[in-house]
């Protein structure tokens, strides 16, 4: 994933300056935009858009100079680059004072740096990437899945994802009994506890059903990230991702952040995993299924002999 930190070392950014907002460089850009128009409603943006601008927008109206940072960090956006020379000799102090206060990076150029050729730049960089992270995640995919034809059970799921991420990972039942864990590099006071128990503690479902975590899995059948709650013993980020078969969600699987940030392969990986993982459930609750059945038979049938067999008895 590219970070703006990693933005600044490219080519066509010799002449970038960072003028405020330090603390956030390594936000994540996901797409890029070049913005001057005035009253431009921001709220639906996404999160990770690098903003390029000239300040046209604002150029004679200090209240929103004033509110224009806080309300771009606010939605999540990345950063801002902002070419200087044109209707600002410098960025507007105001705007610097927020960006510092709220972590929000604002990139200076001078006015010859085109912004077409940073934007350029920037998403060749982004499609490098992508293209990347979709040969790997198939690559995650196409092992995922050869465990399944290998008869792989959940501990060799866990086992297998856990290698491949590096990072520790759990299943666990709709009734949050642990199912397989496997431990990989660092975790949180809460995963040993669960581990420990054998099944997630009581106050930290509550508290995921209470922060709706599990009313978004069954709305969107897709992972979700989970932020630390210190006071629970989570102080790691997570990620987690329903396990649905026959639109029923039979279990989570879910992978610990440890000592290195979660990625969108982790996202990509889980939701692989969680499919295989419905897989082996549904193929195990077959079987059992078909052993049940056929000893109900059995005794159907071998009843009258085994009444026979014990009036036989001496």
């Amino acid at each position: 994933m590219l970070t703006l930190r990693q933005a600044l070392q490219l080519p066509g950014f010799e002449k970038a300056q960072v003028v405020a907002g330090e603390g956030g460089l390594d936000h994540i850009i996901r797409r890029a935009h070049v913005v001057d128009i005035p009253g431009t409603d921001y709220a639906d943006w996404g999160r990770g858009l690098l903003m390029f601008t000239a300040g046209y927008g604002i150029k004679d109206n200090p209240a929103e100079q004033k509110i224009f940072i806080p309300a771009l960090a606010e939605q999540g956006l990345a950063g801002m680059v902002f070419s200087t020379g044109w209707y600002f000799e410098a960025v507007p102090e105001v705007m610097r004072r927020a960006a510092d206060e709220y972590g929000f990076p604002i990139i200076a150029v001078p006015p010859d740096v085109q912004f077409i050729n940073l934007i350029e730049r920037l998403y060749l960089e982004i499609l490098n990437e992508q293209f990347a992270l979709k040969e790997r995640a198939d690559d995650i995919h196409r092992r995922l899945t050869q465990l399944v034809l290998e008869g792989g059970d959940l501990s060799s799921l866990t086992e297998t994802l856990a290698a491949i991420l590096n990072r520790s990972v759990l299943i666990e039942s709709p009734a949050f009994e642990v199912l397989a864990s496997t431990l990989h590099g660092p975790v949180d006071e809460n995963r040993l506890r669960a581990i420990e128990l054998g099944y997630t503690p009581r106050e930290v479902s509550q508290r995921l059903m209470k922060r709706g975590i599990y009313a978004q899995l069954q709305e969107k059948m897709k992972p979700v990230r989970v932020g630390t709650m210190p006071d629970i013993g989570m102080t790691m980020e997570r990620v987690i991702a329903p396990i649905v078969a026959r639109r029923e969600i039979y279990g989570y699987i879910w992978v610990v952040a440890g000592d290195h940030p979660l990625t969108d392969l982790d996202e990509l990986a889980i939701e692989h995993a969680a499919t295989v993982a419905a897989l082996v459930m549904v193929k195990e609750q077959a079987v059992r299924e078909a052993q049940q059945a056929a000893r109900g038979d059995f005794l159907r049938v071998s009843g009258g002999w085994l009444w026979c067999a014990s009036k036989a008895l001496p």
